[in-house]
């Protein structure tokens, strides 16, 4: 055990002591709440054109948010990590009044942490959007600042996009933001990465 630990350290002594009829990593029946969830990668290629930026962040956003409906999540911050060629990396974070998973709610969040995130002039390579703080989706109070009729439209347009791209394809209907984007929607292999294949197994 005491090789195995020096070698393997704390993990591949846990694995020593399972194999020697010992449990001790207890099994879930359940897999344990997210603590984030997050959508990003390649640009696609490098680029320093900012609105290239924009339609990236909208097209993660709009991604992120198809995970954090699937899980019945709302976000309580947003964080936007762009990577550059230099090896630079710029970070913006904003935390939200109240926990979202409305498209016209996360972006205007996320604009201005991309504007923390974005170093002018030097050449992008990735970017990631990362939801933390989650909480049950409805369990929330509800924003004071955000009226009931402005509400009811945004979740109206959220659902029929959805339905709409559940039925015809994924980004059937998207923001206008992505047209900076047409190689990446015109090719069928970037419509999904493998993070977005939901029971995959990865090693």
């Amino acid at each position: 055990r005491t090789l195995v630990r020096r070698l393997l350290t704390a993990s591949g002594e846990v694995l020593w002591w399972e194999i020697n009829g010992d449990p001790v990593q207890p099994i879930h029946t359940r897999r344990p709440a997210h603590k984030t969830l997050s959508r990003g990668g390649s640009l696609g290629g490098p680029t320093e054109d900012p609105m290239a930026l924009y339609a990236w962040l909208v097209r993660n956003l709009e991604r992120l948010i198809e995970e954090l409906r699937y899980h019945k999540v709302a976000a309580g911050r947003l964080r936007v990590v762009v990577a550059y060629k230099s090896g630079h990396t710029g970070v913006g974070q904003r935390t939200l009044t109240v926990p979202g998973d409305r498209f016209d709610v996360l972006i205007d969040v996320a604009r201005p942490c991309l504007r923390q995130a974005w170093s002018k002039g030097q050449t992008a390579t990735h970017m990631h959007l990362i939801a933390e703080d989650l909480s049950p989706r409805g369990q929330a109070a509800l924003d004071f600042f955000d009226p009931l009729p402005r509400r009811v439209r945004a979740e109206a347009v959220d659902r029929l996009k959805a339905e709409v791209n559940d039925r015809i394809g994924r980004f059937a209907l998207r923001s206008a933001a992505t047209l900076h984007l047409p190689a990446i929607y015109r090719d069928p292999s970037n419509e999904y990465d493998i993070c977005d294949v939901r029971g995959k197994i990865c090693f």
